[in-house]
Formats: structure tokens, sequence, C-alpha cells
């Protein structure tokens, strides 16, 4: 679905989503001490856009519901052999079904999730926070209409990968009307437009 931010505002939101990305890969790369290292492959904003998956394995989807002031969902997205090459890192000769490496996997999303829900809520000067993350197991031709489900506007989504292109984990964030009117009354305010040239520049 698109939303309607589009022009200059929209460029400017898109230097924050990125800004938010950055801190999710830090926050990835602190939380598995270095050993899967992330950048970000493409940014896809203001559209829906899943790259296929060619496997006959689930597919796993870690989803946290963002709750507060605005609503949505973010969903970060391994395919089976992408998992266990990050456990090999972390929880070695675990598998994805095991509940040790489940929970690490989860406590990852909550991490990943909560860094971009702060840079937002920061920049919105809102209240803003990531419900417990829920873990779901799926084949890749249902994967679109369950992370698409709520029906709202797609904010982003993001390929991330490792130098090696083993783990390449999808990042989607869908959020309601609201949130971008929110960032629409935000760029086009000249106070809160110097303010988020001050946070970019930061």
């Amino acid at each position: 679905m698109k939303n309607r931010l589009n022009g200059p505002d929209w460029d400017i939101v898109q230097q924050l989503i990125r800004m938010g990305l950055q801190s999710a890969i830090d926050a990835f790369g602190s939380f598995t001490a270095g050993n899967a290292p992330l950048h970000t492959e493409s940014v896809q904003c203001n559209t829906a856009t899943l790259p296929p998956y060619r496997t006959q394995e689930d597919i796993i989807v870690l989803t946290t519901a963002i709750k507060g002031a605005l609503k949505g969902h973010c969903h970060l997205i391994f395919s089976a052999p992408e998992a266990r090459q990050l456990l090999a890192h972390a929880c070695p000769n675990a598998d994805p079904a095991d509940e040790i490496a489940q929970a690490f996997l989860l406590e990852l999303d909550n991490i990943v999730t909560a860094s971009i829900v702060t840079h937002f809520a920061n920049l919105l000067d809102t209240h803003l926070y990531g419900d417990v993350p829920q873990w779901t197991q799926l084949t890749a031709d249902a994967l679109a209409a369950f992370v698409y489900q709520d029906r709202c506007p797609v904010l982003f989504d993001a390929q991330l990968a490792s130098s090696d292109r083993q783990i390449r984990p999808v990042l989607v964030w869908t959020m309601e009307e609201r949130f971008f009117e929110a960032l629409q009354t935000l760029t086009a305010d000249e106070a809160h437009t110097k303010r988020i040239s001050n946070y970019i520049s930061y």
C-alpha cells in the first residue's frame, strides 16, 4: 500500500529511515558479538516488496507489534538456512526448531526492533514500544499474505546481508496512517524541520 508522503518530505523521511536501520544493524552486531556483521543491501521505502524465496523449507518470521501512541508491526524474516547460519555463530549445532535457538532469535528481534522504535519515538517525541515478539513458521507462498495482513501502509522493507551474503534477513515495517501523518506534520513545520536537520547531522 502506498502512503501519501512524497517529494522533499519523503526524501527527509528516507534519511531518517536509514538512520533507524543503522541503529538496528548496530544492535544486531552487538548482540551477535560482531560474529555476523550486517550491512544494508537495499531499502524500499513507501512500497511493499518482498524478495522471492526459492526454498522448500519454512520461512521464519519474527513479528513485534508496535504499540503506544501509534500502531504497526515489525517483521524480521529469515529463511531456515539463513537462521542456521546465524545460529552457528551463537548456538553451534542448534536447529531453528530448538527452544534455545528460538529464544536467541526472538531476543535478537526484540533488540533490533527496540532500536528502531526508540529512534522514531525520539524523533516524533511520542510514546512507542514493542510488544513481546512472536514466532511464526510458514511457507514462502504464504509469506506476503501474512506480512501484509494488517493492510497498514508500508514504511519500508530492507534487505540486510552479511559480508558473505549467507545471511540475508529482510526487515519489514508497516505502520498505521496516523504515523505517516505525524511524519508529514513534522517535516512541514519549519521549527520541526530544523530539529530534523540537527537530528540527521548528529
